[in-house]
């Protein structure tokens, strides 16, 4: 999810959560307590993805490393008949 860009996505995310018009917004709420209420709203927050060596890890933990002449399709498929 990606935060609006300009005062206009604000005020136009604020009409479509609050149902408020944008008349009211713009007239009739100060900008302070515009800005307190959007930034205490609740909001998606994507969990970190890992990095390519943790994930390594992290398989090489849960099966043991793969032999050294096995290619990487020959690996998850052995991987995925073991579970």
């Amino acid at each position: 999810m990606e935060p609006p860009h300009s005062p206009f996505g604000l005020v136009g995310q604020i009409a479509r959560d609050t149902g408020w018009s944008v008349r009211y917004i713009l007239h009739g709420v100060n900008y302070p307590s515009l800005m307190l209420m959007w930034q205490d709203c609740s909001r998606h927050v994507p969990s970190r993805r890992k990095t390519p060596a943790e994930l390594s890890r992290e398989m090489s933990a849960r099966s043991g490393s793969p032999p050294k002449n096995m290619s990487p399709l020959e690996f998850f498929m052995s991987m995925d008949g073991e579970e």
